[in-house]
């Protein structure tokens, strides 16, 4: 793992310990950074997941259980391709508090995701809930935000969907401020959620936008090419991943100016906390 996607790791199990969040500034235009490469992961491609204790990185065409997943490392090399899948797969999510890797399926199934000790794909599953209530709809590719343990979703308007990760069910639900961005929709399906920044995040042309878990409008940043449909695009270990036919995958993006501000006192107790709670996981990996 990257210092830098060591540091957001480290600061999103602080803040899971903590509650509290913390924003960085927004970058105008987006910064590249990995690619993940892999045939048979197109075209509508469901989202992205990150293990930051095996450092591998998760998806997956959507669209039928006959297609393709692929595992990366976390500098985008690829690791394994699973032919078939096995699920319709939409929203690939890592679960922090269980450490398990959950996959939300068409109907919005939640299943645990069988892999072997290495992280690798068995292509087995392990139901957790059948066809969520809460979920916008069944395309839906549902982000997770371990600290209230609940799913975001949208379908393909304003409206967000915060589901209850124990029952599926419906929790509360808030309105994207489409008005103060400047545009009438995101592309459907996909919402983003970053731990570390506890904001949302979408993509329209060829801006990503940031908005906060109550709907503020937050900022926008520039991308370096439009995802090529409604599905495409992932977000984990603090990047957003877009999709392109033309590269032949995912084209990674730090959106946020991490570097921004001098941490105060608390951000650096929340970090520390993290810094520890990876250092336990290390040394319990060792033994």
């Amino acid at each position: 793992m990257t210092t830098k996607g060591l540091l957001k790791c480290a600061f999103a199990m602080g803040l899971a310990v903590t509650g509290a969040s913390v924003q960085a500034g927004i970058i105008s235009t987006a910064n590249e950074t990995i690619q993940l490469i892999a045939v048979g992961v197109e075209p509508n491609t469901a989202s992205i997941a990150y293990d930051p204790t095996l450092g591998l990185y998760y998806g997956s065409r959507a669209g039928s259980s006959s297609y393709s997943a692929a595992v990366w490392d976390d500098t985008g090399a690829l690791q394994q391709t699973l032919s078939p899948l096995n699920a319709d797969a939409r929203g690939w999510n890592y679960n922090s508090n269980s450490g398990q890797l959950e996959l939300v399926t068409f109907t919005s199934d939640l299943l645990t995701v069988g892999r072997d000790a290495s992280g690798f794909l068995t292509g087995t599953y392990t139901t957790q809930l059948n066809d969520m209530s809460g979920s916008p709809n069944a395309q839906s590719m549902l982000s997770y935000n371990a600290s209230l343990d609940v799913f975001y979703g949208i379908s393909s308007g304003p409206s967000v969907s915060v589901i209850d990760h124990a029952t599926g069910a419906l929790s509360s639900s808030f309105l994207l401020d489409f008005a103060a961005a400047g545009i009438s929709s995101l592309n459907s399906w996909f919402l983003g959620y970053d731990e570390v920044e506890d904001a949302l995040i979408g993509t329209s042309g060829d801006s990503a936008y940031i908005f906060s878990t109550s709907g503020d409008y937050l900022g926008s940043s520039l991308l370096g090419f439009n995802p090529d449909s409604d599905f495409d695009a992932g977000y984990a270990n603090g990047q957003l991943f877009v999709y392109s036919n033309s590269l032949g995958g995912f084209q990674g993006y730090d959106l946020f100016d991490d570097a921004s501000s001098v941490p105060e006192p608390s951000t650096l107790a929340i970090l520390g906390l993290g810094l520890a709670g990876l250092g336990l996981s290390r040394r319990r990996r060792a033994v």
